[in-house]
């Protein structure tokens, strides 16, 4: 383990954060809100200093990064970072102790979007902005993670979706990573910048839209209100949320070509066309739920339906079950479409729909088996047959996640929080689904009020989902520190 490169690039991460600081602090002066800007300056002058120091002490030293290196720093960067990003929360006055600085900084990053503010737009402007600044670094973070370094590591099953791709990578990781970072910096940029000047048209006030663009591009959640669906209950502004929490929500590896024409790319993924299969028989399922209940008419009920759906399956969490508080059949349903997440090399959460199919396909080959036990029937993907030890290994992260899952569930009501809720906020830690998604427990759930440990346990569980989870765990495993 070169713990030299680590830090090396960890300090060029922290010192490229504090760098980030600037943004909100040029708006904090500009709108005179001194105590924000005494906050970000704070925090700003606090990540620099580190990064360099840390920069210049591993100067000259090994910087070689491997495997092991690169799965340590994986984790290290939501950890590392939040410490820093939590100081203009803690300086600047909102929040109440550093760990719900730390906690709202975190949720940020991961693109979870649980927030301990009771009411966002009490908050500074600068404030705001760093918020949707955090789940916009964030998800570009996720995504070069996604699509440039996990299938380099093998993890999950995840080196299937990239084909030869990981083994590029494998051969020139550093130039990979680069040339990663600047095809999915250009998409994830470009999509971002459609989607404000869409919501500008749509009618959205100028900071709102700025804020949300960045929030909806990274499935992360964060709003600048309390209950955003209330607040912008327009269908223009539903239409643009639902169309870019979509694109937020698939492969970015795909949205280059469409960017330069080829949309076909979206209509041969397979991830993509069983997202709209979903996606489909949710709102219908819901839309007529909805209308039998008589709560909407037809019309209201397809809308509200949608929206919703699409919160929940790309895991950025606006808004919960439109059937109002209480346990229900769409309770189940929202819960149920957080779990499943969006694709591979995405900023959503969750399973992964990838992962899905590969084992919706092997149980399928198990039953053919049945019939024709000495059969040989390949489980295919992309075209191409997958492995066995590929299917062994998206069977290890489902039997992960659920047990994780049941523990994080039981961990957080034994802080005397109602068992259902409790669910929906484990599922929506380790789904990193937002806050429609944890307000789906039937029970009101406010996060500055719950204890500290409860906070710390729905922090490792957005850290574990963030990182697919099985990198998380291979760092429990005592032969990874060895040399």
């Amino acid at each position: 383990m070169s713990y030299a490169a680590v830090a090396r690039v960890l300090g060029w991460l922290v010192a490229g954060f504090g760098a980030a600081m600037m943004v909100p602090i040029v708006l904090a002066v500009a709108a005179d809100e001194s105590r924000s800007a005494v906050g970000f300056v704070g925090g700003a002058a606090a990540a620099l200093f580190v990064g360099v120091v840390l920069v210049i002490a591993t100067q000259g030293r090994s910087a070689a990064v491997g495997r092991r290196e690169i799965i340590l720093l994986s984790a290290l960067v939501w950890v590392v970072l939040a410490a820093f990003g939590a100081l203009p929360f803690v300086l600047g006055g909102p929040a109440n102790s550093y760990a719900d600085g730390y906690f709202e900084t975190l949720s940020g990053l991961t693109t979870t979007g649980l927030t301990v503010f009771r009411d966002p737009a009490t908050l500074d402007r600068s404030l705001l902005i760093w918020r949707a600044m955090l789940q916009w670094l964030g998800g570009l973070a996720t995504i070069v993670l996604a699509v440039a370094v996990l299938p380099y590591l093998g993890l999950g099953g995840v080196q299937v979706r990239q084909g030869d791709s990981a083994q590029r990578v494998g051969q020139a990781l550093r130039p990979g990573l680069r040339q990663a970072a600047r095809t999915l910096s250009f998409a994830y940029g470009m999509l971002t910048g459609l989607c404000l000047v869409a919501l500008l048209i749509a009618g959205m006030p100028p900071l709102d839209a700025v804020c949300h663009a960045m929030s909806t591009i990274s499935t992360g959640g964060f709003s600048t209100h309390a209950a955003p669906m209330d607040a912008f209950r327009r269908p223009a502004i539903e239409i643009v949320l639902i169309v870019f929490m979509l694109l937020g929500a698939l492969n970015f590896a795909l949205h280059g070509p469409a960017l330069g024409g080829r949309l076909s790319v979206y209509r041969r993924d397979s991830e993509c066309r069983l997202m709209l299969v979903i996606v489909t028989l949710a709102t219908a399922g819901t839309a007529l739920y909805l209308t039998g209940i008589g709560q909407f008419d037809a019309g209201e009920a397809v809308r509200r339906g949608l929206f919703d759906v699409v919160s929940a399956i790309t895991t950025t969490g606006y808004a919960g079950p439109a059937a109002g508080a209480g346990l229900n059949v769409l309770v189940f349903v929202m819960l149920g479409l957080a779990v499943i997440g969006g694709a591979t090399g995405s900023t959503a959460g969750g399973l992964k729909l990838m992962r899905w199919l590969l084992l919706l396909r092997q149980s399928g080959r198990e039953l053919v088996r049945l019939t024709r036990p000495h059969g040989v029937v390949p489980v295919r993907y992309g075209g191409a047959s997958v492995s066995s030890a590929v299917v062994q290994s998206v069977w290890g992260v489902f039997v992960a996640y659920m047990f994780s899952l049941v523990v994080l569930a039981i961990g957080l009501a034994a802080f005397g929080i109602a068992f259902p809720a409790a669910l929906a906020l484990a599922v929506s830690s380790l789904a990193n689904a937002g806050p429609g998604v944890a307000g789906s427990g039937g029970v009101a759930v406010e996060i500055a009020g719950l204890a500290t440990g409860a906070k710390g346990l729905i922090g490792l569980g957005m850290v574990a989902g963030r990182l697919e989870l099985l990198a998380m765990l291979v760092l429990l495993n005592p032969m990874f520190w060895r040399n």
